[in-house]
């Protein structure tokens, strides 16, 4: 057991893979694991049950708490056996928020645990994670708040601001924004408050100055985002606002030259310079624990404190610009450095990117200050270098998704964006050689429907999402591809309004050409094993994406090698499920193979892919032909073989085929998921959506079975069709034809 703080102790470690320990707990029917930030339980066959023997002093603590996420439906029963007898509480789902954290068991004042016993009551197979378990005094945590309490009361930064000043509103330093592109930011606002009236800015400067002040938000652990978070910090965010609005604060002052907003950015960095904890909290800075989440957010926190430097450095006086350059130093690039030093596996997926603007921009900081720092600022932006030609293949290829596709970039770029701004040199020029291809990735994922941007596959999807940071700065690059096409989606979309202050920033330094460029009829990314059509039938794009898996993958794949995503006339027919925030147990449930346009076994209801390896794609295409073949048979745990292939001779006729041998079971089933209605009528299956109709005709020997099934990022329910086949090994073939609507 380890102490938290004066008031609070921990007893079970679920998160540090290093102290966690499952081998006491005996679990029946469902399953315990390991993960890297917690232990994960599921079950197939519910209730599952997990009970283990203690020797446990309990004494000087009332309250027993179990930090954990359940599945939305479930009930939870925990039963103690202690020295005071048992003690047993429900926590049904409709007495709890849907992402409750933290639950608590009064101890009834017992001082010794004998026995634990957990219990999860479910109408439906689920999954959900451990994180820890622990105890609490509730009267010592009341002192412990009002220790944190007289914190925030009582700070001041009177001797960190400087007296008598009359800013000139331009960049100290120039390197979140050099003085040119602050005057074109400036331009751009100027002309979009004459279209609108008001703007994000605006808005932004009325909404801070009445916000909490930030001296009243100064926390034990601060995070600019809330996935490890303790649920009274969680609450406390929710009610006073978090300290990660520095950059915003400072840009809107430097754009509406606002001396007193200049001074707030200043005192929101030196408050959260000054904060107890960066990151993880809990489950990265208890004593004896290994465990970090890297360093997402001292990149984050350490871009905020250069953009205060940068952009209200008139504000800071001698301590207060040392205080933050200090922080910077150690709070941020130190453990930046830490991370890049202990992972190697860092530079091989999106992470150094993610790291990179904070890390670069504070290096340039410091060498803008100190001497002997800019060796490092040169080492860090070779590193970056580095990284981009590992995770970006010579044809434009990236493992991990679309969505992380635009945090590598979102993230990476304005590395490159500040370095050149410090270096005071051409950011493309900057730019490395190994993404000179990257906007055949736009050609292969981009939708054709009006109301979404790239095509959702993988992990931490939005279904409509879009990140301007990536489109806009990689539109500069790549003027003539389809970045551009998505950045005026994106604006058409919103009537030309704009939300957020990163939009206006990144739309002010990109130049528009007028002229969109045409789909792509055919884009492959041999690097990745994914290809896609995109041809006209009739007046309607139809839009074909073949999904494979390659042996360079990570850990953002789903269980869809060898699905496939239908587009027709502006709607998704044939859809892949996407993500949500790993937080969410949903993110556990959407990307088994059930959840994808894929062939499973039937007697498997979650049939799991093996890791990372390669599905050989030959794929070719034209203005009117598609076709392509992919071999499955090392990457699914359940087939003895597989090949699947599509063949469109036309635009508005598909034909799927699947030569599969299983290695065990009584059939197949082929899984189409869609958010449209379908019916089943007689040998063909409809699909209606605004615009067109889709035809499936019901392959030779399958029966059809139509569900519906919770999807939680689009109300509640998925249509999944189901074409069954009861043999063990043979060929199905599914036709499909698409119509306009009449």
């Amino acid at each position: 057991m380890v102490m938290l703080n004066p008031a609070e102790a921990v007893f079970e470690f679920f998160w540090d893979m290093s102290l966690s320990r499952i081998e006491p707990w005996k679990v029946s029917s469902g399953n315990l694991k390991q993960g890297w930030c917690a232990v994960d339980f599921s079950w197939t066959n519910p209730p599952l049950t997990i009970e283990r023997k203690y020797d446990l002093d309990c004494s000087g603590f009332d309250i027993m708490i179990l930090c954990m996420m359940l599945p939305r439906r479930t009930t939870l029963e925990v039963q103690l056996q202690t020295d005071k007898g048992e003690i047993r509480k429900l926590f049904p789902p409709e007495e709890r928020e849907a992402l409750q954290i933290e639950f608590e068991l009064p101890l009834n004042g017992a001082g010794q645990i004998f026995n634990a016993k957990l219990t999860f009551y479910s109408p439906e197979p689920a999954a959900g994670h451990m994180r820890w378990f622990g105890l609490k005094n509730s009267e010592k945590l009341q002192q412990w708040l009002a220790y944190w309490e007289q914190i925030r009361s009582t700070t001041r930064w009177n001797l960190h601001l400087a007296e008598n000043v009359t800013p000139s509103f331009s960049p100290s330093m120039g390197i979140v924004l050099s003085a040119e592109q602050l005057k074109a930011l400036r331009d751009y606002h100027d002309a979009y408050i004459k279209k609108h009236g008001s703007s994000p800015f605006t808005r932004f400067a009325e909404s801070i100055r009445s916000a909490t002040p930030p001296e009243s938000r100064i926390m034990e652990f601060t995070s600019h985002e809330l996935r490890f978070s303790r649920s009274r910090d969680y609450k406390f965010w929710r009610s006073h606002g978090g300290l990660s609005s520095v950059r915003r604060i400072a840009l809107t002052g430097a754009v509406l030259k606002d001396k007193e907003l200049l001074e707030l950015a200043a005192r929101y960095a030196f408050s959260l310079a000054s904060s107890g904890n960066w990151g993880t909290g809990v489950q990265g800075h208890i004593r004896g624990t290994n465990f970090d989440h890297r360093s997402f957010d001292e990149a984050v926190f350490t871009w905020d404190l250069v953009a205060a430097l940068d952009l209200a450095g008139e504000s800071l006086s001698p301590a207060g610009k040392t205080l933050l350059l200090r922080a910077i130093a150690e709070r941020g690039i130190g453990q930046i450095n830490y991370v890049v030093w202990r992972y190697p596996y860092i530079f091989d997926c999106n992470q150094l990117a993610a790291f990179s603007s904070g890390r670069l921009a504070g290096y340039l900081a410091m060498e803008k200050n100190w001497k002997h720092v800019d060796p490092y600022t040169e080492l860090a932006k070779k590193e970056l270098d580095s990284s981009f030609c590992k995770i970006f293949s010579d044809d434009g290829g990236f493992a991990e998704g679309p969505a992380y596709f635009q945090y590598t970039m979102s993230t990476g770029l304005p590395a490159y964006f500040m370095f050149a701004n410090g270096r005071k040199n051409d950011f493309i020029k900057e730019l490395p050689a190994s993404i000179a291809n990257t906007a055949t990735y736009a050609d292969v994922f981009i939708s054709t429907c009006e109301n979404q941007y790239f095509i959702p596959i993988g992990a931490a999807n939005g279904i409509h999402g879009i990140d301007l940071t990536c489109a806009a700065l990689m539109m500069q690059a790549f003027p003539d591809s389809q970045f551009l096409r998505l950045i005026k989606r994106f604006i058409h979309n919103r009537d030309g309004r704009l939300d957020s202050l990163s939009e206006f920033l990144w739309l002010s330094v990109a130049e528009l050409p007028a002229n969109l460029p045409p789909y792509k009829n055919f884009a492959i990314l041999k690097s990745i094993n994914t290809a896609a059509s995109t041809r006209k039938a009739g007046e309607h794009q139809v839009k074909l994406l073949i999904i494979g898996d390659c042996s360079s993958m990570r850990g953002h794949r789903h269980d869809d090698a060898g699905a496939f995503v239908l587009e027709f006339a502006g709607e998704t027919f044939a859809m892949d499920s996407g993500s949500t925030s790993y937080i969410d147990p949903w993110s556990l449930t959407l990307k088994k193979a059930d959840r994808h346009n894929v062939l499973m076994p039937l007697a498997e209801h979650t049939s799991a892919q093996t890791k990372y390896v390669d599905t050989p794609l030959s794929a070719r295409g034209d203005e009117q032909r598609f076709s392509a073949r992919m071999e499955l048979d090392n990457v699914w745990t359940s087939f003895k073989s597989w090949t699947r292939s599509w063949d469109s001779p036309r635009p508005d006729e598909i034909i799927i085929t699947d030569e599969y041998e299983l290695k065990d079971g009584e059939g197949v089933i082929f899984n189409w998921v869609t958010m449209l209605p379908a019916t089943h009528e007689g040998s063909e299956v409809k699909i209606q959506g605004k615009n067109g109709l889709v035809r499936i005709q019901v392959p030779e020997s399958c029966t059809v079975k139509i569900s519906q099934v919770d999807y939680i990022d689009h109300g509640p329910i998925q249509t999944r069709i189901g074409f069954i086949r009861r043999d063990t090994a043979g060929k199905m073939q599914v036709r499909i034809r698409l119509e306009p609507k009449k």
